[in-house]
């Protein structure tokens, strides 16, 4: 028998490094790594694995939705209300922690789905209104934008983590969703937002 949270943590950081999202990494595995209940090694894995499986495959879901909503109602609306959610996740990973699989779970299902539902507005509305010659440089700048703060907060979350404790190490990370949104919102007001969505931002 061993307890769940570092065998849960294990496996489950393991499998979600391989992913382009690593910026939920650092936060989900110690958030999933606090389901305490004591299993065998062998159960542990299979729920660890499931429990990776099903956040990650739900952040597909997630961009579906995300795309079909931004379509219909606005790019700029659908992101800012994921990164809201994902921001409100940040926060509240300290109030999770510690808690039953339970709730550690539907909670890390409902941040994978959007902490991804955002990243393809971003990319759609980056390439929406530039000129077609410099779509992929535009494209391409974002992306490594977008990984050089993912980089950065995966180095400051276990300097945080070191000096409030892992419950809280998370909710610094709010800051991106809050500039994100800030910066979704006034790209709205832009000239350049009819040109997003079809003319509805």
């Amino acid at each position: 028998m061993i307890c769940l949270s570092e065998r849960l943590r294990h496996c489950y950081c393991t499998l979600l490094r391989q992913f382009q999202n690593v910026c939920i990494v650092d936060d989900v595995c110690e958030v999933v790594g606090t389901g305490m209940v004591s299993v065998s090694e062998t159960a542990g894995e299979g729920v660890a694995a499931l429990v990776a499986f099903g956040t990650i495959g739900i952040g597909g879901l997630g961009a579906i939705v995300a795309g079909v909503g931004a379509d219909r109602v606005g790019r700029t609306n659908v992101t800012s209300a994921s990164m809201l959610v994902s921001g409100s996740a940040c926060l509240l990973a300290g109030v999770v922690f510690g808690a039953s699989l339970l709730v550690v779970v539907p909670f890390v299902l409902v941040w994978g789905f959007v902490i991804v539902a955002d990243s393809a507005q971003f990319s759609t509305a980056v390439s929406e209104p530039t000129d077609d010659s410099y779509v992929g440089t535009a494209l391409i700048l974002q992306t490594a934008v977008g990984f050089l703060l993912t980089l950065g907060s995966i180095q400051l979350t276990p300097i945080v983590a070191d000096a409030v404790g892992w419950q809280w190490a998370f909710a610094p990370l709010v800051v991106g969703p809050l500039v994100g949104t800030a910066a979704m919102l006034s790209l709205r007001r832009l000239p350049e937002a009819a040109q997003l969505a079809g003319g509805r931002g």
